[in-house]
C-alpha cells in the first residue's frame, strides 16, 4: 500500500504552499490557490509536480443557483477541462463526484465515518482520513495510480472540496430547519 500526505498544514492563503509528501520523506508536489483561475476563487486549488512537470487547477465551477442543486467541478489541464459533478440525489444525503477522461471514471464519496473513497475505473483504489485535528490529511493507495494523471491532481482536491461541501450542507440544512420551526 502506498500513501501520501498533507502534513501539518490545512489552511491555505494566497502564499502557502501545502506540500503533498509520498511516503514520510519524499515530497512530490505541493498544492496552491492560483492567482487566476477559471472557477470559484475561494474554491479553487493548484497543484504542482516537485519537477514542475504538470500543473493541474481544480475547482469549483461558477454556475451561479444551480451549484445549490448540482455543484460541478473541474480539472483544468494544459490541453483540456474535464469535468466532474455531484451524483444527483445523493448530494442531499452525503459527498459524491463523479467523472470521466476518456475511458477513465472516478468517484469519490464519503462513507458513515467520515472518510472518503475512492474509486477509479469500478476499482476501489484508495481512501483518504482526515485526521480528527483537522491537522493532516492521509492518502492511501490500494493500487497504483499515475501521479500525472489529472484525477491523481482531484483526488489530492476532494478533502478540501469535502470541507467546502460539509460547510455549505450544514448553512442549508440549519436554514431549513429554521424555516420549519417559524
Amino acid at each position: 500500500m502506498t500513501y501520501y500526505s498533507i502534513p501539518n498544514v490545512i489552511v491555505f492563503s494566497n502564499t502557502k504552499a501545502v506540500p503533498i509528501m509520498k511516503g514520510q520523506e519524499k515530497l512530490i508536489g505541493h498544492l496552491t490557490r492560483p492567482q487566476q483561475t477559471p472557477f470559484e476563487r475561494y474554491a479553487s486549488f493548484q497543484f504542482e509536480r516537485f519537477d514542475q512537470t504538470v500543473t493541474r487547477t481544480m475547482g469549483i465551477m461558477e454556475n451561479g443557483w444551480k451549484r445549490l442543486w448540482i455543484t460541478e467541478y473541474g480539472i483544468q489541464t494544459a490541453k483540456q477541462r474535464v469535468h466532474l459533478k455531484e451524483k444527483a440525489g445523493h448530494h442531499l444525503l452525503y459527498f459524491c463526484v463523479e467523472g470521466q477522461l476518456g475511458n477513465d471514471t472516478i468517484q469519490i464519496s464519503e462513507n458513515w465515518s467520515g472518510q472518503l473513497h475512492v474509486t477509479f475505473n469500478q476499482t476501489k483504489i484508495a481512501y483518504v482520513e482526515l485526521s480528527d485535528d483537522k491537522k493532516h490529511i492521509v492518502f492511501y493507495f490500494h493500487q497504483p495510480i499515475n501521479e500525472n494523471h489529472p484525477f491523481f491532481a482531484f483526488i489530492l482536491c476532494a478533502p478540501y472540496f469535502y470541507r467546502i461541501y460539509k460547510k455549505e450542507h450544514d448553512f442549508i440544512e440549519e436554514w431549513a430547519d429554521e424555516r420549519s420551526f417559524s
